[in-house]
């Protein structure tokens, strides 16, 4: 015969029924978070295939190359720890380019804003970062074990030839096309974020890299091994 509940039964199965719910939040918000947190847009996720690029893998054909490198992918120092990252990229020496997937979330901008004492936190929708190139050549060849003292490297820069911005929920994203970029001579490769302070002045594509770098992530070391990229089905098209 059952028996009636008590109220003190009713209360435990509220609170149990409560918990159980609050899991299941719990758990849906960090698969969202995840998801939200890997997923690229498609039109970031692809290879620009430009003109330089097309040449190339008319001369190469399926023979043509494309290289990755393992390297960090966030910045750590105590001054940007967590506000930049690389999400990929991708180095082609016969078409002597590199594209570079940068990525930065929306709590990036409010920290910026804080460090920075702007008097509002800037819009998503603005062009926040100068963004570049520099390799670092060595000046002295015939002897590279001097070349952890950076006096012994010559440095040249390189700036964007093409950039293609996408936003998520979370994120800001920005393909970079970075062209004539020969490896052949370099020591490391670096890419390189600086928050132009003056970004509410410029013109919609207008760039200045008059402030210091605020971030910067190495994407090529000449003593690592290159990894191979399989080439993608839009360079093929």
């Amino acid at each position: 015969m059952a028996t009636k509940p008590t109220p003190l039964n009713i209360v435990g199965r509220i609170i149990k029924a409560l918990f159980y719910t609050l899991v299941a939040l719990m758990a849906a918000f960090l698969i969202w978070r995840i998801y939200f947190s890997t997923n690229i847009p498609k039109n970031i996720e692809r290879i620009v295939v430009t003109d330089s690029l097309a040449e190339a893998y008319g001369e190469q054909g399926e023979y043509l190359q494309l290289f990755t490198q393992d390297q960090a992918t966030i910045t750590r120092t105590d001054e940007n720890y967590g506000y930049y990252s690389v999400e990929d990229f991708v180095i082609i020496p016969e078409a002597k380019q590199i594209q570079v997937v940068f990525r930065y979330n929306n709590s990036t901008i409010e920290r910026i804003a804080d460090d920075y004492s702007l008097s509002e936190i800037p819009s998503r929708d603005a062009e926040l970062f100068a963004l570049s190139l520099t390799k670092t050549v060595d000046r002295t060849p015939d002897d590279s074990g001097d070349n952890a003292d950076t006096s012994t490297l010559k440095k040249e820069i390189y700036y964007p030839s093409e950039i293609i911005s996408e936003q998520t929920l979370l994120y800001n994203f920005r393909r970079v096309v970075f062209e004539d970029v020969d490896i052949s001579d370099a020591v490391g490769i670096f890419f390189d974020i600086r928050f132009m302070t003056n970004y509410a002045d410029l013109a919609e594509g207008e760039y200045v890299y008059d402030d210091p770098i605020s971030g910067t992530l190495c994407i090529y070391d000449s003593e690592m091994e290159l990894e191979q990229v399989e080439l993608p089905k839009e360079l093929r098209e």
